[in-house]
């Protein structure tokens, strides 16, 4: 019997492990797949080569490889929650709850994989439960700051505002530079000259040794506070910094965008958006786009509060999957945006349509009809008429000035680079609007159109429109969306719990000169201020 070390399978997974940690992950993915061949009933080795696949984008194999070690122990949460995080990234919401669901309630051993099972679980949309994880995390460790900013989060998307509120006092005694925390916290509720957090704002925000990330953070709450209190010069001069902080950290050229939709309206006449006559899909889907910041979220609670409507919020998937079928007909990972935009015009788009529909199968799953809520498909009206003739397309506008100076005073996780600087913002609304009207005069009589302005001042007509549009009966719950209980997980999650109001109508006015030069740019593209 051979009794050397170097053989047993802990110390080629710890070896394997070693070299993960040391970044190798090309050695740790050989060492890995030794050790599985060597040991195939070694459980531990199956599950790190589901990690190491995961890793790599290789979901199918990640799946694969954890599947055989629950087989062999399939008692280890830990590895359900795995299991669970690859059919997310496949697309298989509904099996990915079915393994999570079974998990709740079972114990873990640490804060931070009730944590993590908390995050698991709001991916999948089960806000309550994700909350009952974090309460745990909290619990185990109330001395870890981040436990209590997530369980903000879950509270501020299922509208306890003042719980979430608490939990970000928490987090903030804890770690009084958590930039992430003061902004969540300033964007909770409307701050008064009695209850607001700007001199502790103004303080922190000038600390030498703070992370850039963190001051950008910062800077955002404060302009956000100030303005609420009026505060209008001041107000913008922390936006703009914090702006100006956010774009240096940035690779972005506004013309790339740009000349994407001067290419996608080349492309796309009305002869290339025509679907071909054996395709009938996308009956019961509501697309809702258009800018971010224009009431997209507000149009999405109005749909989903409908008896018969989901709202599935911001699915990426037909970007995604248009993506995919370009890539598969290109073959080259390096393409341009101008390369796509022409390689796309000749993909099966019965079959991209078919594909974004099965990859929707969740979201379907709750009523007849759901509302993907993703503003950037505005890029792919064309395509998704041709892909999925029966789907119903809304567009939501408001007054272009109102529309960029939310925009550029909202700080975004990761997407809308052009929002940080007033000049790339103006450039790229202007080649929105006009790919809008392009859309529009291709296909006449296909978008809806829904004005934020007139929601507000003729709401109950505005509705009944937008549901005889979707083919919906009117239902009174309709016209009282903001009590809708359902979560909001979108930069307007506290703004959508009240009634419409008006006093963001011409907001930007407080703002003009210091948006002189947006304004200036937005009037020669031909827009109406």
């Amino acid at each position: 019997m051979n009794s050397n070390p170097d053989t047993k399978p802990q110390f080629i997974l710890s070896k394997a492990i070693d070299l993960v940690n040391d970044r190798k992950l090309v050695e740790a993915t050989s060492t890995c797949k030794d050790l599985n061949k060597r040991y195939p009933g070694f459980a531990p080795g199956w599950h790190l080569a589901s990690q190491l696949a995961q890793q790599r984008g290789n979901f199918a194999r990640a799946l694969e490889t954890i599947d055989i070690a629950l087989l062999l122990h399939p008692e280890i949460s830990l590895w359900k929650m795995q299991k669970a995080a690859c059919l997310i990234r496949l697309g298989d919401i509904m099996e990915a709850r079915s393994v999570a669901e079974k998990l709740l309630g079972k114990p873990f051993d640490s804060a931070s994989q009730y944590s993590n099972f908390g995050v698991l679980l709001s991916k999948l949309e089960l806000y309550h439960a994700a909350l009952e994880q974090y309460r745990q995390a909290t619990q185990l460790e109330p001395r870890i700051a981040r436990n209590y900013f997530n369980l903000a989060t879950a509270h501020r998307f299922l509208g306890n505002i003042v719980e979430a509120e608490n939990a970000l006092d928490e987090a903030l005694n804890l770690n009084p530079v958590d930039g992430e925390a003061w902004k969540l916290r300033s964007d909770l509720r409307r701050q008064t000259p009695d209850d607001n957090h700007i001199p502790d704002l103004e303080s922190i925000v000038r600390k030498d040794e703070l992370p850039s990330g963190a001051r950008v953070h910062l800077y955002y709450a404060l302009g956000k506070e100030l303005e609420d209190l009026e505060r209008w010069p001041e107000s913008f001069s922390a936006l703009a910094k914090g702006a100006d902080l956010r774009r240096r950290t940035m690779r972005y050229d506004v013309g790339d965008d740009l000349a994407t939709m001067q290419q996608i309206v080349r492309h796309y006449p009305a002869k290339a958006c025509k679907p071909t006559a054996q395709n009938s899909q996308g009956k019961g889907v509501i697309f809702v786009l258009g800018m971010p910041r224009t009431g997209t979220t507000v149009v999405e609670r109005v749909l989903g509060s409908h008896s018969q409507v989901h709202a599935a919020g911001e699915l990426p998937n037909f970007a995604k999957k248009m993506s995919s079928a370009v890539q598969q007909k290109l073959l080259i990972a390096s393409a341009s945006k101008l390369q796509r935009v022409k390689a796309s015009i000749s993909l099966d788009f019965n079959a991209l349509g078919a594909n974004y529909l099965k990859s929707t199968t969740n979201a379907a799953s709750f009523a007849p009809h759901f509302v993907d809520k993703m503003p950037l498909n505005f890029l792919y009206v064309g395509l998704i008429h041709k892909a999925l003739p029966l789907a119903k397309i809304i567009h939501v506008t408001r007054n272009p000035m109102d529309t960029c100076f939310a925009i550029f005073k909202t700080q975004f996780a990761s997407a809308y680079p052009f929002s940080y600087d007033l000049e790339e913002l103006a450039r790229y609304f202007l080649g929105y609007r006009a790919l809008m009207e392009h859309w529009k005069s291709v296909l006449p009589g296909i978008v809806h159109e829904v004005n934020y302005e007139r929601l507000v001042s003729d709401h109950d007509s505005e509705v009944q429109q937008l549901l005889k549009y979707c083919g919906l009966g009117v239902e009174p719950q309709c016209l009282r969306f903001h009590e809708n209980s359902a979560a909001s997980t979108t930069a307007s999650a506290s703004q959508v719990r009240m009634p419409l109001y008006s006093s963001s109508i011409g907001r930007w006015r407080q703002f003009q000169q210091e948006l002189e030069p947006l304004r200036k740019i937005l009037i020669e593209g031909g827009m109406d201020i």
